[in-house]
């Protein structure tokens, strides 16, 4: 009898260890999977954005104005926009 006891809590020690790794391979899954959600998401609010950036203007076109935006790492990004044309969107 004593020994019948220790087998069947020995397995139920296995059953419960079992239990717990599965649940943590579960929730690290879950992390996972929430983690690349929020980079699709993050990816396709860009490539919205990009679409919502009309076509620039001719260097010959008059009526532009000109955006310059210096980042942090030295480096310059330059823009025309039509002064009337275009308007400023905040999302």
């Amino acid at each position: 009898m004593e020994s019948l006891r220790a087998d069947r809590e020995k397995e139920e020690k296995k059953r419960r260890e079992r239990e717990l790794l599965e649940e943590q391979e579960r929730e690290r899954q879950e992390r996972l999977a929430a983690e690349q959600r929020r980079k699709d998401e993050l990816i396709q609010r860009k490539m919205d954005a990009v679409h919502l950036v009309p076509e620039e203007p001719s260097a010959d076109e008059g009526g532009c104005c000109r955006i310059l935006v210096r980042l942090p790492k030295g480096q310059k990004l330059e823009r025309r926009f039509h002064r009337t044309r275009h308007t400023l969107k905040v999302c």
